[in-house]
């Protein structure tokens, strides 16, 4: 890990990025941190709500079948992923990674 072999760790608390909450050690406890930084940015640019059909339900149950436990997951923008997404949380998957450049709300009911 590379908190490990780090002279110095600085943090930035910014209200305006969204939380996930994860579980695999991704967290720094306080008395491990040198300095902190106030981020005040604007808040993240927010994708509007898709409506998802019967066929986007379709694909997703189709894919479903196709990831196994331990498996890293790429899940864009759109009513698919989020489908995909909803299901996977109701299900007892276990060890997944995501590899993304966004989190997409189906990120947050994931990972």
């Amino acid at each position: 890990m590379v908190l490990k072999i780090v002279k110095k760790i600085i943090i930035e608390v910014n209200s305006s990025v969204p939380k996930c909450w994860g579980g695999n050690g991704e967290s720094i406890h306080i008395s491990k941190v040198d300095y902190i930084v106030e981020g005040n940015g604007p808040p993240l640019i927010e994708l509007p709500e898709v409506s998802i059909s019967e066929v986007d339900k379709k694909l997703g149950a189709r894919v479903m079948k196709e990831i196994p436990d331990g498996a890293c997951l790429q899940l864009g923008i759109g009513a698919i992923p989020n489908v995909i997404g909803a299901m996977i949380a109701q299900l007892d998957l276990k060890d997944l990674g995501v590899h993304t450049e966004m989190l997409a709300d189906s990120c947050f009911t994931v990972f």
